[in-house]
């Protein structure tokens, strides 16, 4: 028998002899979040006994705690619906109108969970676990400030940060590839507007490190003292933040099946799919210049940034590789970083630990010390039963809109080059710009024919198709459109829309053209800063992102320009120092950063505008 726990942030493993349990449970779950509560709810429906250790004052997560309590994207179905149902029933009754007020919502949650059987155990953090050959046994359990040590058939680290998985040294990563850059937390402000109802506020509020205590609490005070600084008495009255910070992303895992960017962007259908999440990439932050290739080919090249895809999630997603007797059911998942930033949402994660409930359920009746080793049948059919598999089977793309416009809008990939080529010529050409894409090399000389015979928008966008597919044809194209650089977007998506000048630097970083070089270094001077473009929209723009807090036309090209300029120098050699010198003499002083935001330090754009800086360095000696 082994016992892992947690020692200045690194595992250690002691080999001891099997504990005597004081009891054991069928399943305990570490963490009722929104998943951790509806997979202990699920599995306490289906006869398991379980315990559910929260280290909170109540269950429910984000929607309750981190007062979360709307939805963006995610599939309905399953049991949270009824909850949500009487949740609001009982607000006309006796809490203040809140749309799913998080008083009555984890009163309503901890009495399902209570009437079906399963134990809660708050103000308790696991300390330990005990496993044998990579097969789970037990854990060790503070409660309330006593040391309890409880077996179990299951474990699930449902904590969303993987806590119970870095105890066992599970190998995980955190952040995107290019820089470890994670997606920016929320701090949910909660106010009463003088009609006296109550509303909050889900911003981004900057950038933190879940597993480093000090970088945490740091990140905290400064939302935190933010949400004083932006209160308006006026018109309304701030009452509290909310207790639990909104961190969108922290540890991924491999996973028996890992699921990935890719998977969703290729639509990968797996033979075992539990349950299916329904969103957009919805990676917060606006720094995308520092992005990985394949998420750029998709939200800023082909600029299909709200398109809302059918994410399949496979049930080995669930298990960390090579484990026993142990699921993650949480935003901690098999899953890459940009996968994480669409499979999060609520909703999902509230059927996505309904559908994990019932997995478990059938691998312990089974006798099976795995969810994979269970018939799929049996599982897919009891999990369409609860309405938590495929609500929408007909929705597998689309646009998601405001009103007035339709609310849905499915995107269908174009097959011929007689519905392509009208397309690329308006200011909606992503859809066509990426079946360009998925059609690969035959549609090269159609699109350099288009380069050199059509219309200017065609051009523009014919330039961008061949960019995307590395055919250097579209160099000379490119490079007028930085030439020509303007504050006009694309107006494919309902927000994040990006700028044809801002696409192009970004191609030709890749191209490693040297020719653009002259043309970059003068974004970074301050005269550019002067051109009319850059003072059209300061005024809050959701269509556009455009928010008060940053001049965002005038950061992206400035910081995609950075990107391709360290491509280019890196390229070549004769280049590199007199590039880089350039850029760290335009980054030397604060000033570059007053011409993109007037917020303080540590507010979650001024890191992003001093990460340039920062960035600039760590490049040139890489």
């Amino acid at each position: 028998m082994r016992y892992s726990e947690l020692a200045e942030n690194i595992c250690r493993c002691t080999e001891c002899a099997a504990p005597d349990f004081e009891k054991t449970y069928d399943l305990i779950v570490a963490g009722l979040g929104s998943a951790g509560t509806f997979l202990a709810l699920s599995a306490a429906r289906e006869g398991l006994s379980v315990l559910g250790a929260e280290r909170g004052n109540c269950c429910g997560g984000m929607s309750v705690q981190g007062v979360v309590n709307g939805y963006y994207n995610g599939y309905t179905g399953g049991s949270y619906m009824a909850i949500d149902n009487e949740t609001n029933a009982l607000n006309r009754k006796i809490y203040r109108p809140f749309y799913n007020n998080p008083d009555s919502k984890k009163h309503r949650m901890e009495n399902e969970l209570l009437a079906h059987g399963a134990e809660l155990s708050f103000h308790s953090v696991v300390l330990g676990v005990y496993a044998e050959n990579e097969t789970v046994a037990g854990v060790r359990l503070l409660q309330d400030g006593i040391v309890h040590e409880y077996g179990c058939k299951f474990l699930s680290d449902s904590t969303s940060e993987g806590h119970v998985l870095r105890m066992l040294g599970v190998p995980g990563w955190v952040g995107r590839c290019t820089d470890g850059a994670t997606a920016p937390f929320s701090s949910v402000r909660i106010f009463k507007k003088p009609d006296g109802s109550l509303n909050r506020t889900n911003d981004d509020s900057g950038y933190l490190n879940p597993y480093d205590d000090e970088a945490f609490s740091t990140a905290v005070l400064t939302a935190h003292g933010k949400h004083l600084a932006d209160s308006d008495p006026e018109s309304e009255r701030f009452l509290y933040a909310a207790p639990q910070i909104g961190n969108r992303e922290g540890m991924t895992f491999e996973g028996e099946q890992t699921l990935t960017l890719r998977d969703i962007l290729d639509e990968t259908t797996w033979e075992n799919t539990l349950c299916c999440a329904y969103s957009d990439i919805d990676k917060h932050g606006v720094d995308r210049a520092f992005d990985d290739t394949l998420y750029q080919d998709w939200f800023v090249i082909s600029n299909l940034s709200t398109v809302t895809f059918k994410i399949r999630i496979p049930l080995g997603a669930l298990v960390p590789k090579g484990w026993k007797r142990l699921v993650a059911v949480s935003r901690c998942l098999g899953i890459d970083n940009y996968s994480s930033s669409a499979v999060r949402m609520n909703r999902d994660m509230y059927r996505l630990g309904e559908a994990a409930g019932v997995a478990v359920a059938q691998a312990l009746h089974a006798g099976k010390d795995s969810v994979l080793d269970i018939p799929y049948a049996p599982l897919r059919t009891r999990v369409e039963e609860l309405g938590c598999f495929d609500p929408q089977p007909n929705e597998l793309r689309g646009f998601v809109q405001r009103p007035p416009e339709p609310l849905y809008v499915p995107v269908e990939w174009m097959t011929d080059w007689e519905e392509i080529a009208p397309a690329l010529g308006t200011d909606r050409p992503g859809v066509a710009i990426w079946s360009c894409r998925r059609f690969g090399e035959k549609m090269k000389e159609p699109l350099a024919a288009l380069l050199a015979d059509g219309t200017v928008a065609q051009r523009g966008a014919a330039a961008i198709a061949l960019g995307l597919l590395g055919d250097d044809r579209c160099i000379p194209a490119l490079r007028e459109l930085v030439k020509n650089r303007s504050e006009y977007h694309y107006l494919d998506s309902r927000r994040s829309n990006q700028m044809p000048s801002v696409i192009a630097i970004c191609l030709l970083g890749r191209f490693k053209d040297a020719e653009i070089v002259p043309e970059l270094l003068s974004i970074l001077q301050p005269e550019e800063f002067e051109k009319p473009m850059y003072h059209v929209y300061l005024t809050p723009y959701y269509k556009l992102s455009i928010i008060k807090e940053l001049n965002s036309v005038y950061y992206q090209h400035y910081s995609f320009a950075v990107v391709a300029l360290a491509a280019i120098a890196k390229a070549h050699p004769a280049l590199h120092d007199d590039i880089f010198a350039a850029m760290e003499e335009a980054t030397a002083s604060d000033d570059y950063i007053r011409r993109m935001t007037d917020d303080p330090p540590g507010s979650s754009i001024d890191l992003v505008a001093r990460h340039l800086r920062r960035w600039i360095r760590e490049q040139k000696n890489a």
